[in-house]
């Protein structure tokens, strides 16, 4: 078909259950989950002004989606800003290899200009990173995946991975434990957000309790939380979200607040003490991660990270500015230039994948 064939348009709502029926290969899942994740993925943010999303149509059907997460962050001296995030993209195979994709990357660049200074991935794939160059998107900064696991939790992770299927459940709560750390399957968001989280000067997530009771409301979310108090029945001095699966079982660690570093690795410990993840994993988008993870046991060089770049690959954060064209002046945020990792205090949570 000619360029001319196709429709690229903002999503509507009256178009849901074409992408959904499109996005079906790519989520698994039942319809009534595909609809609950949808709705909360993209209609569901409070920060996107209307659902973030561009569609493809052909023949008065929808053949092509790409989706737009919308978060919060803060950038000092300016307040909150609105980044959008690439989420799920998704075209016909009777229509692949027609540039769909680059055409609703560009669109989404025109129609988002105003609502949103920037856009960041955090979850791009090895085939997925030539359309994101094509369409103006530089590295930001590098992951740097770092593991600790048992013996054991290695081994079975291995196989769990070789041979498709979960090694095991996750076990219960209720483990032994640091004084003054609590766990939960609930998010305690009175007490995150009374952490009282020292300024860092860069652009972060804006953590506060509406975008906690949105993030984690994430229907296919797996989440454990963990709240570090100042003792037994203390103030909040640090938290940490960890998403969970079954293989291993496999915790990472997906989000980090601290009143200082000396708390944040104090809640670290207590985790690892606990036991409860026989291999654990925290990503860094930085050069160097935090210098007390490897006194934890934390490895770089790992088996488990070896293999798991193998099969994956490993993408750089990529960044651009909406607007069509830019000069250097245009990169600065707050006085910040978004083009360098120093600039931002990233965690994965501000990845739409997790």
């Amino acid at each position: 078909m000619a360029d001319a064939d196709f429709e690229i348009c903002p999503f509507r709502p009256e178009w849901e259950p074409e992408v959904l029926a499109l996005l079906a290969p790519l989520w698994g899942g039942d319809a009534a989950a595909r609809a609950a994740y949808h709705r909360w993925k993209y209609p569901g943010s409070p920060w996107a002004p209307a659902p973030l999303g561009i569609v493809a149509r052909a023949a008065g059907r929808v053949v092509g989606f790409r989706g737009y997460f919308a978060q919060p962050f803060a950038v000092p001296g300016l307040g909150e800003r609105v980044v959008l995030v690439p989420g799920d993209t998704c075209v016909d195979p009777a229509h692949r290899r027609a540039g769909l994709s680059i055409r609703m990357g560009h669109a989404a660049r025109a129609a988002y200009e105003a609502a949103s200074p920037l856009l960041l991935n955090l979850s791009a794939t090895p085939a997925a990173l030539p359309g994101y160059q094509e369409l103006g998107f530089r590295p930001l900064a590098a992951k740097h995946p770092v593991v600790r696991a048992t013996p054991l939790g290695t081994v079975r992770y291995l196989l769990s991975v070789l041979r498709r299927r979960d090694a095991g459940p996750t076990p219960p709560e209720g483990r032994a434990g640091t004084a003054g750390l609590e766990a939960s399957a609930t998010l305690p968001v009175a007490a995150w957000t009374a952490i009282r989280v020292p300024d860092t000067g860069r652009i972060r997530l804006a953590r506060d309790a509406r975008w906690l009771g949105w993030r984690y409301a994430n229907p296919r979310g797996r989440y454990r939380f963990y709240l570090l108090r100042d003792g037994d029945g203390g103030r909040p001095v640090a938290a940490a979200a960890i998403g969970c699966s079954a293989e291993g079982p496999r915790g990472h660690l997906l989000d980090l607040v601290g009143e200082s570093a000396a708390r944040e690795r104090e809640i670290v410990a207590a985790i690892v003490g606990r036991r409860e993840f026989a291999v654990l994993s925290i990503a860094h988008f930085a050069a160097e991660p935090r210098p007390w993870l490897a006194g934890l046991g934390f490895r770089d060089h790992h088996a488990i990270r070896a293999l798991e770049r193998h099969r994956t690959g490993e993408v750089p954060v990529l960044v651009r500015l909406t607007a069509a064209a830019a000069a250097d002046a245009d990169f600065l945020l707050g006085g910040l230039d978004v083009r360098r990792p120093a600039s931002w205090d990233l965690t994965p949570i501000a990845s739409d994948a997790v």
